[in-house]
């Protein structure tokens, strides 16, 4: 594979920007217009995604996005936009602005090899590093994580949802790791 920057973006738009798993918790809805994704019941909040806006006439976009947050709106929920800082068109985010959403955090994604990475490290002394393959461990994790900053129904997302409805399809989509000290979750 190429290291080539565009190239890995362009593989990361292709295969994984838009993607959700073939099984969805129940209460999860996906939802298309045109190239985009709507997706609501996986948190608080609902979010919008696609692979590309490219070649879409600029008063669709407007159309699109303004169709987004009236979906959103008619659940009574609020939405997050995946803006990527390579999308188009270039004036998306004044777009998005106009409309009503509202700029977040910037994130980062970061594409690259693993293979170097993957080399055998002792845990810190006092740590373990331990995966998680239980329901209790990610109660653990949702109880360190969650509690108390978020309701209870997060929570139960978190612990029974999340990962649940794919080991019992018997997929392998995720694998999480928890960070143990003191027999604690560390967060």
């Amino acid at each position: 594979m190429s290291l080539d920057p565009i190239a890995l973006r362009d593989v990361y738009d292709d295969q994984l920007r838009a993607w959700m798993p073939p099984v969805v918790p129940p209460g999860v809805t996906i939802d298309w217009d045109g190239p985009l994704k709507r997706v609501a019941g996986l948190d608080e909040r609902g979010f919008v995604t696609y692979k590309s806006l490219d070649g879409v006439p600029d008063d669709e976009v407007d159309a699109l996005i303004a169709r987004a947050r009236d979906y959103f709106a008619a659940r009574g929920q609020a939405v997050e936009w995946k803006l990527h800082g390579h999308d188009s068109p270039s004036d998306l985010p004044d777009r998005l602005r106009r409309a009503g959403f509202v700029p977040e955090d910037q994130e980062t994604v970061v594409i690259g090899l693993a293979g170097p990475l993957a080399v055998p490290a002792p845990d810190p002394e006092g740590i373990r590093l331990r995966e998680v393959t239980a329901r209790a461990d990610l109660e653990r994790i949702a109880h360190t994580h969650l509690v108390p900053a978020r309701p209870d129904h997060l929570r139960a997302l978190w612990s029974g949802h999340m990962v649940h409805p794919c080991a019992r399809a018997r997929q392998r989509l995720y694998r999480y790791v928890i960070m143990w000290a003191d027999e604690r979750a560390v967060p």
